[in-house]
């Protein structure tokens, strides 16, 4: 009867044990609800992420732009021994500044900044050098204002870049006053 009984037992237990592995259909129900809830945050949290790089991409797209054209028309114009007048255009949003100055071989030099197709493009002695801005920014408007005083010539760079697309569209103003060297 012993032997009977712990045949019983061990069947029932057995038994218990598949019984207990199987998953009812409110647990599954809950482990579906509790993976799309952190699915949702997942892809929210990539979905953020992704708009947040691309926002500082297009910033510092235009940034970099900015940096690298104001630097060089700054130094061009502070090193530069004159202005052509007569072939500079100031106070129009294309305009275009003609520097005349002496490199460092005491050769007299030409340097041209204009806007032409929404890019900074650089003469250097009547010979085309190509765009000072980078290709995915683009220059909404170049302004170049004289400022003369008695004592000295200088000229106000004021220049609207911008970059991006539809809700990422970012437009940005930069200003610089450049006082030509030899002047004071």
């Amino acid at each position: 009867m012993k032997k009977y009984f712990y045949k019983i037992r061990k069947i029932d237990l057995k038994k218990n044990i598949k019984d207990n592995m199987a998953f009812s259909l409110v647990e599954t129900i809950i482990y579906v609800a509790l993976l799309a809830i952190i699915l949702t945050v997942i892809i929210d949290s990539i979905l953020v992420m992704s708009n947040a790089y691309r926002s500082v991409t297009v910033t510092r797209n235009i940034e970099d732009t900015a940096l690298i054209s104001m630097d060089r028309m700054t130094r061009e114009i502070r090193n530069a021994s004159s202005i052509d007048e007569t072939q500079t255009v100031y106070n129009n949003d294309h305009g275009a500044i003609f520097l005349n100055s002496i490199d460092a071989s005491n050769t007299p030099t030409s340097i041209k900044f204009y806007l032409s197709g929404q890019r900074i493009l650089i003469d250097e002695n009547g010979t085309y050098l190509g765009p000072i801005t980078s290709s995915n920014v683009l220059v909404d408007s170049l302004y170049f204002r004289p400022i003369v005083s008695s004592s000295s010539v200088g000229i106000k760079i004021e220049m609207v870049l911008e970059s991006g697309t539809g809700q990422y569209l970012k437009k940005v103003n930069f200003y610089d006053t450049v006082v030509l060297r030899g002047s004071y």
